[in-house]
């Protein structure tokens, strides 16, 4: 993933934040995080949903605890 790496690294020069997509295994998840992704999207989060599931999701949220 040395891709994932460098993308992260460029956005952080103009201070945007991260988002990972196509996350789908913890391994995965742990992965970015660790190297500065805020937020992740893909089956591991959620799997996709119509727009009424998606409601339930939001209402139910809860934040990723930070990687060690």
């Amino acid at each position: 993933m040395p891709v994932a790496v460098h993308a992260i690294a460029m956005a952080y020069e103009p201070g945007f934040e991260v988002v990972a997509d196509g996350i789908e295994h913890e391994e995965q998840a742990r992965y970015v995080r660790k190297r500065g992704a805020q937020y992740a999207q893909g089956w591991l989060p959620s799997r996709a949903l119509p727009a009424p599931g998606q409601v339930h999701v939001l209402r139910e949220w809860q934040p990723v605890p930070d990687a060690a």
